[in-house]
């Protein structure tokens, strides 16, 4: 009989324990990896999909900015495009450089913040310093999820995810 009861005690001890292993192992864990800018977010629930985030710069902001340079006072402006993105925000036009700051919205619901500027002198990327963060909500195997990705030019990235349940986390990159 004492024989019987320690193995019922032994169950439900294994059992016990058991559970919340079983609820640690299964738990959805997101990370990040990024390569020359470019952020994938991963999922061990997310079978092999990734999802790529480009930084962006506002070239078609600039391109307004630098054809209406009587428009790039400082003072905030709206800026309408024919794609349904809309900038709301300044710009500053100099000689060497552009600056420009705000919030550039599309219509896929993504929300850019910009504080960049770019040198006049130098092609492409090369010249731009500043921050660009991007805030995006999404939905991946029926859970909704809110990234916000902060690129600081010309060195770094920072990930963070709020599924609607947890409070917004910083995200972390897999050591490899």
């Amino acid at each position: 009989m004492n024989k019987a009861i320690g193995y019922i005690l032994l169950v439900v001890l294994v059992l016990a324990a058991a559970i919340p292993l079983y609820r640690y192992l299964t738990k959805e864990r997101v990370y990040y990896t990024e390569i020359e800018g470019i952020v994938e977010l991963h999922s061990n629930k997310w079978d092999h999909e990734t999802l790529s985030f480009y930084f962006q710069y506002p070239h078609y902001v600039e391109q307004h900015f630098l054809a209406y340079p009587d428009t790039a006072t400082g003072a905030e402006t709206t800026v309408n495009f024919e794609d349904g993105c809309t900038f709301v925000g300044a710009a500053q036009v100099r000689p060497q450089n552009i600056t420009l700051y705000g919030n550039y919205m599309q219509p896929t619901g993504a929300l850019w913040k910009y504080q960049l500027t770019r040198s006049l002198n130098l092609g492409g990327l090369v010249g731009v310093s500043g921050t660009a963060e991007l805030t995006m909500p999404f939905t991946m195997n029926n859970c909704n999820y809110t990234v916000n990705i902060v690129w600081v030019r010309p060195s770094g990235v920072k990930v963070f995810l709020d599924d609607g349940v947890n409070p917004k986390t910083e995200l972390k990159k897999p050591l490899l």
